[in-house]
């Protein structure tokens, strides 16, 4: 009986290791996008994002502005939120953060909960002093304000599959 119990122990941990792979595969590859698409602003054709870049630099050289510390550009978009120029930004910024939280918390399950939102959060402001440094965009507060929501929304939903589908696992880690 001592060994079918270990053996039993020692499927169900394989089983989670395994899971475990998936898990991390699954949020370095939507890392890898995000950074992709949000960073270098890729959508496919590298001679268009370096175009966009030169663009941005001209723009800045007759007075555009390259850090935004305010949310004026957050309530542009709300006040637009019907033109799909508005809602693609506030969506293409909550989204792929709340894909990628719930994948981090996946990943990161049995640990504290401040590790996934910790790994999120570097990535976003990670990519905004990237487009700043590189000079691909500007900083954004608002940017990093909806992200923000985006992570505490694929948080809140992972814990809702969790709870509903796993009640005896703890939500909130160890």
């Amino acid at each position: 009986m001592y060994c079918t119990v270990n053996k039993n122990v020692l499927r169900e941990e394989r089983n989670y290791n395994v899971k475990k792979k998936y898990w991390k595969f699954l949020l370095i590859f939507m890392t890898i996008i995000i950074i992709l698409t949000m960073g270098l602003k890729f959508h496919g054709s590298l001679s268009q994002a370096l175009e966009q870049r030169t663009d941005f630099i001209h723009n800045i050289q007759m007075g555009g502005n390259r850090i935004a510390f305010s949310l004026a550009s957050l309530r542009y978009y709300i006040s637009y939120i019907t033109e799909p120029f508005a809602f693609f930004n506030i969506l293409g910024n909550i989204g792929p953060f709340a894909i990628l939280s719930f994948l981090a918390y996946g990943t990161f399950f049995n640990q504290k909960i401040v590790y996934s939102c910790l790994y999120c959060s570097f990535v976003g402001i990670g990519i905004e002093l990237f487009q700043y440094f590189m000079w691909f965009g500007a900083f954004d507060i608002s940017d990093i304000f909806l992200r923000f929501i985006g992570i505490l929304t694929g948080m809140l939903i992972h814990m809702a599959v969790v709870y509903l589908y796993f009640p005896s696992a703890s939500v909130w880690g160890s």
